[in-house]
């Protein structure tokens, strides 16, 4: 593993295809880097369709969902991901503009930084979220697991492939084999 530039406090955006870790590897780095907050693209979406607080079925909304499932349980349900997806493209960025979650996550991660904090930033999907992540000097990951996809076809989806990222991380061994790729990461490429 090469060394990559990170700047400190650390920066690390994460991407990859749906259910392929990112969410986890996240979670595994707050092992080896500390103090770790992690964000996401997707946590301004979270706070309007929380507030909203949809049916996603009959009889069920949104937050009765995610007290339910949990976070990433919920985003896995298909009305929440198209209601995700919704929101963050077809009226963020196509009708508020392309850098509106962008703006709102440099903002959310200069203020974590500025207090010291190290952010890893999840669901990087598209080239100027990846290119934010790269100019406020942060390093990127992409967790590739092989897995039977159904992909909507969603801009979201297909925005950017591994090719785009630092460093390529495989995920389809144990939780434990992605704890070790967490560990080697950060000392391969954060210290």
């Amino acid at each position: 593993m090469t060394r990559s530039h990170q700047t400190f406090p650390a920066l690390i955006g994460i991407g990859g295809h749906y259910r392929s870790g990112k969410d986890t590897f996240a979670e595994l780095l707050q092992e080896h880097l500390r103090p770790l907050t992690i964000t996401g693209f997707s946590a301004p979406l979270r706070e309007a369709v929380s507030r909203l607080n949809p049916y996603v079925e009959p009889g069920v909304r949104y937050l009765d969902l995610e007290a339910e499932r949990g976070f990433i349980g919920a985003k896995a349900h298909p009305e929440v991901r198209r209601l995700y997806q919704a929101l963050g493209t077809d009226v963020g960025r196509n009708i508020i503009g392309e850098d509106c979650w962008v703006d709102i996550a440099q903002s959310r991660i200069a203020a974590l930084r500025g207090t010291g904090v190290n952010v890893a930033i999840t669901g990087v999907r598209f080239p100027n979220e990846l290119g934010m992540v790269k100019r406020l000097g942060g390093v990127t990951v992409w967790i590739e697991r092989k897995v039977e996809r159904n992909l909507s076809g969603h801009a979201s989806e297909r925005s950017l492939t591994s090719g785009a990222f630092d460093v390529v991380i495989g995920n389809d061994g144990t939780l434990e084999d992605l704890a070790q790729a967490a560990s080697d990461f950060v000392r391969g490429h954060v210290y």
